[in-house]
């Protein structure tokens, strides 16, 4: 039989409850306040990610544009030699032989016959000169136009990539807003731990307790590439055009900071495509024990604190990554980087999913196992 506790004691022990109760209950309300600046900051950073996806876009279609343009302006002026070559020509010939030659034509016929044919063929000389000469001048207009409209796609060329750059310079801001703001919530989070633990120590509080909402695990084999609490952003950017893969993107780009620890998403082996590719930079595949294959691109190459393309496999991967070697769901392999063609974009990890031998939109994947 448990003997009650004096009155004194009693109280000391409620007044107690009722301190630490208040404790958990102003962390929670800052944990709320800081959840909410996550979402407002959250919400920013995926519209910047979409934005410059967009001008992204929209840079690789006025360089197209400019590249077909600049055929056209190099075929004109081919055209243009061509013709004006010939114009030299006849001048040099005229200069010449001036009406000389005409009296020799004429002269030198032998009979009015003869004189008509020479005559005629003269004229048809003229005609064909007057021709040439039309032509050369209408593609000097053509020239002039062509080389007027691929000077209007660089000048907007220029504009797209001041755009992109400022985009970049957004998201860059965004993230490190958005860390501040995950470090600032885990801070909060582990002394209101504190707080628990010392509310469960005390055998009278327990019917006080109030147990904090924290995200529970998802029924799904793959969880989230990058850890908590790192601030990143992604859309559904599967398919979007690349230049030299007409199947478009085939993969979701997570922005997130340079040097963020990648982990393997679920238990499996490292693949033999290993190592370092012109457009991939630093990547590799994990080949999940359910079967599926995942793929991470434009891993680190950069010495800490730089963007000097410098680093090498030690950047790229965590120590004891290579071909062959068991991984564990959530064991860190590797960091986010800009390798590959990535050099002139944020930082960011490719992600990609192969299920027999298909790759497919890792999107649905990525937005559950996001759990933020």
């Amino acid at each position: 039989m448990m003997l009650a506790l004096p009155a004194w004691a009693q109280a000391a022990v409620d007044t107690q409850t009722k301190q630490i109760n208040s404790q958990i209950d102003q962390k929670k309300a800052q944990i709320k306040s800081v959840k909410d600046q996550l979402q407002t900051l959250q919400t920013d950073l995926d519209g910047v990610v979409r934005d410059y996806q967009g001008a992204y876009l929209k840079l690789q279609e006025v360089d197209s544009a400019i590249a077909s343009k600049q055929r056209e302006l190099n075929s004109a002026n081919e055209q243009q030699i061509f013709y004006q070559n010939i114009l030299n020509k006849l001048s040099v010939f005229a200069y010449r032989d001036g009406d000389v030659y005409f009296l020799e034509v004429v002269l030198g016929t032998r009979s009015f016959k003869d004189l008509l044919v020479r005559v005629d063929y003269l004229a048809t000389l003229s005609h064909r000169q007057a021709s040439i000469l039309k032509a050369a001048k209408s593609l000097r207009g053509v020239v002039q136009e062509k080389r007027d409209s691929l000077a209007a796609e660089k000048t907007r060329q220029r504009e797209v990539v001041a755009g992109i750059q400022g985009k970049q310079d957004d998201i860059s801001r965004l993230l490190a807003e958005q860390q501040v703001a995950l470090n600032s919530l885990g801070t909060e989070i582990s002394t209101l731990r504190s707080a628990k633990k010392k509310q469960e120590a005390e055998k009278k509080l327990q019917a006080a307790q109030a147990r904090l909402s924290e995200n529970q695990p998802l029924n799904m084999a793959m969880i989230f590439p990058l850890p908590q609490p790192y601030a990143h952003s992604f859309i559904n950017d599967w398919g979007f055009p690349r230049a030299g893969n007409p199947a478009g993107h085939q993969g979701n780009d997570i922005f997130a900071a340079k040097g963020t620890p990648v982990v393997a998403v679920d238990d499996g082996v490292i693949g033999s495509e290993f190592g370092f590719l012109r457009i991939g930079g630093w990547r590799f595949h994990v080949l999940a024990d359910s079967g599926v294959d995942y793929y991470f691109a434009h891993l680190n190459n950069d010495t800490p604190g730089t963007d000097d393309g410098l680093g090498g496999a030690t950047t790229a991967y965590a120590p004891g990554i290579g071909p062959g070697v068991r991984v564990k769901q959530g064991q860190l392999i590797g960091w986010v980087g800009d390798s590959g063609d990535a050099e002139s974009t944020p930082p960011h990890l490719h992600f990609g999913v192969v299920v027999n031998s298909n790759w497919v939109n890792p999107f649905p994947y990525l937005s559950a196992s996001d759990r933020r």
